[in-house]
């Protein structure tokens, strides 16, 4: 793994981790407080198949702080950005927690660019109202747990 910077559309600065594999892309995203290297213990599994993408989101790691602007909502742009212009052809996005839920919103905003989706831990009840209101919603209606009820530990959603 290299890393690299990618520059968004709004001129944030992220730093991603990047994997030199010629499969398919996938982009890993983490959670709150964490950061790329969070995903090492499971790259010797998906580096010789895959091409890896592991982001910095806004705020964490080597990427560019933004003050006031880390709602799971300012995260999506950058995302969707990277998705559109950083790749070439649709990629499987992962996230974990905080980065399940910035996945889950931007496979809603930008499903062309997403090949398939894998929620490890989401809290996607925070993203609802926006879920709700886009297209792919009925995609995510078996991820909607009761009150009290245990979530599983991966969830897989495919948005092709």
């Amino acid at each position: 793994m290299r890393e690299q910077t990618f520059i968004t559309g709004a001129g944030t600065s992220l730093n991603l981790g990047v994997s030199g594999g010629v499969g398919p892309p996938i982009v890993l995203l983490h959670g709150v407080t964490r950061r790329w290297q969070d995903w090492l213990s499971v790259l010797p599994y998906l580096t010789p198949h895959w091409q890896i993408f592991a982001f910095d989101l806004r705020g964490h790691g080597r990427s560019a702080r933004t003050p006031g602007a880390y709602r799971v909502v300012d995260y999506v742009p950058d995302v969707v950005d990277f998705l559109r212009e950083g790749l070439h052809k649709p990629a499987i996005v992962i996230g974990h927690s905080l980065g399940g839920n910035v996945a889950a919103l931007a496979a809603a905003a930008a499903p062309d660019f997403v090949r398939g989706l894998i929620l490890e831990y989401p809290l996607l009840e925070m993203a609802r109202p926006r879920l709700s209101a886009c297209a792919v919603s009925a995609s995510f209606g078996g991820l909607w747990w009761p009150a009290g009820a245990l979530s599983p530990v991966w969830s897989v959603v495919c948005v092709v």
